[in-house]
C-alpha cells in the first residue's frame, strides 16, 4: 500500500536536504573567491549572497564595499539592520539626510526603522574605502522589502566625483500614538502588561532614530577576558545601559586580538567571521580551517552547537579578526555559550 504523501513528510524532507547541504558546504570563503562586481550602487566584493548554495551556512548575507576615491555609493532606501566595519578609508554615511562622519577602525550600524532608511557611504580619501558588510538573511522570510521598500534613488556617481554635502533632514516620527521614553521626555506609565510592551517597543524605534549610527573604534579598549583579548563594538546584551548609546541593538559585533590562540569554547553557529589581519587556523569541531585577512570564516549550526578555538600561526605578532552575530538568530537557536578551555597567556 502506497503511503499517501503529506506536509510533514515533506518538512522531514526539506530537513535531509539541508542536512546534506551543509554537510558538503564550504566552512570559508577566500577573498580571491569572493564574487566582485561593480554595479549601479557600489563595486562590492560578495562573500555570502542568497544565489550561493554552496556554503555551509547563508542565514547571514556578506559583502565587502570598494569605494573608489573620492567618490561614494549609490543612495538607496530600503530596510536597516545592516552592520559594516570600516578597513580603510575615511569619510562619512548619509543616513535620513544627516551625516555620520566613520574612518578606518569603526564600525556603522544601520538601524532598522518603521518606514526604512535612505542612505550612502561617501569615501573622502585618496584609497579606496572598504567597508565589510553583514545583514540577516531574511529576504525569503519577511520579503526584500521587509515592509520599506527596496529602491535605488541613485546611482553611484563615477570616481572623483563627491556628492554635495548633505542637508540634515527632519528626524522621521514614529506612527501617531507612540511617546518617547527617553531621557527628559514623558514615559509612559506602565499600568499592565499592555502599557509595558508599549513602553519598551516605542524604545527602540527612538533608539532606531536617537541613537549612535558610528561606534568610533578609538574610543574603545581591549579586555582581557576568559576567552580573548577583545575588542567590543556591540553588545545586544547591554542595550539599555548607560555606556550603550548604539542605534542598532540586536547585533553582537567585536574583534580578537590573537596573539598565540583563544581560550576554546562551543555555542550554536550561524555566525560570520572576518580575517582583518594576519594568518592561522580555528579547529572548528574536527576540521582544521586555514585562513589569512582577507577571509571569511562561517560557523556551522550544528546539533547541540559546534567548539572552535582560534590560533595564530605566528607570522605576525597579533592575528585580529571581527565577528558579526545577529543575536536574535542565535535566540531562536537557543545557543549557550559553554568555556571549554580558559586562555592561556604564552610568550612567543
Amino acid at each position: 500500500m502506497n503511503k499517501e504523501p503529506n506536509l510533514l513528510d515533506q518538512i522531514f524532507a526539506l530537513r535531509d536536504e539541508q542536512n546534506k547541504a551543509r554537510k558538503a558546504g564550504r566552512l570559508i570563503v577566500r577573498e580571491e573567491e569572493a564574487t566582485l562586481e561593480t554595479n549601479r550602487h557600489s563595486t562590492m566584493r560578495w562573500y555570502v549572497h542568497p544565489s550561493f548554495t554552496d556554503l555551509v551556512d547563508h542565514n547571514t548575507l556578506f559583502y565587502r564595499y570598494e569605494i573608489p576615491p573620492m567618490s561614494a555609493t549609490g543612495v538607496q532606501h530600503r530596510q536597516g539592520n545592516m552592520v559594516s566595519y570600516v578597513l580603510s578609508g575615511y569619510g562619512y554615511t548619509e543616513v535620513d539626510g544627516v551625516r555620520h562622519p566613520w574612518e578606518a577602525g569603526d564600525v556603522i550600524g544601520l538601524p532598522p526603522r518603521v518606514f526604512g532608511l535612505t542612505y550612502r557611504h561617501v569615501n573622502e580619501s585618496n584609497e579606496i574605502a572598504k567597508l565589510v558588510t553583514a545583514e540577516p538573511n531574511l529576504y525569503e522570510a519577511l520579503g526584500v522589502e521587509m515592509g520599506a521598500g527596496y529602491n535605488q534613488v541613485s546611482d553611484a556617481p563615477r570616481t572623483g566625483e563627491l556628492p554635495p554635502a548633505p542637508k540634515k533632514t527632519a528626524t522621521p516620527a514614529p506612527p501617531a500614538g507612540t511617546s518617547r521614553s527617553r531621557e527628559g521626555a514623558e514615559i509612559i506609565t506602565g499600568r499592565d502588561d499592555y502599557e509595558r510592551f508599549l513602553d519598551r517597543h516605542h524604545e527602540r524605534a527612538f533608539r532606531a532614530i536617537d541613537g549612535d549610527i558610528v561606534i568610533r573604534g578609538k574610543s574603545l579598549s581591549i579586555q582581557r577576558t576568559r576567552q580573548a583579548d577583545s575588542t567590543w563594538f556591540l553588545n545586544s546584551q547591554t542595550v539599555g545601559a548607560p555606556d550603550n548609546t548604539a542605534a542598532l541593538q540586536d547585533w553582537d559585533v567585536f574583534m580578537h586580538h590573537i596573539r598565540e590562540h583563544t581560550g576554546e569554547h562551543s555555542h550554536q553557529g550561524g555566525l560570520l567571521i572576518y580575517v582583518v589581519s594576519g594568518t592561522g587556523w580555528t579547529n572548528v569541531g574536527d576540521r582544521k580551517v586555514v585562513w589569512k585577512a582577507g577571509d571569511l570564516l562561517l560557523l556551522p549550526i550544528t546539533e547541540g552547537g559546534i567548539p572552535h578555538q582560534h590560533f595564530n600561526d605566528g607570522d605576525v605578532e597579533t592575528a585580529r579578526w571581527i565577528a558579526f552575530i545577529h543575536r536574535p538568530m542565535q535566540d531562536a537557536l537557543g545557543s549557550v555559550i559553554s568555556l571549554l578551555m580558559d586562555l592561556q597567556e604564552h610568550s612567543h
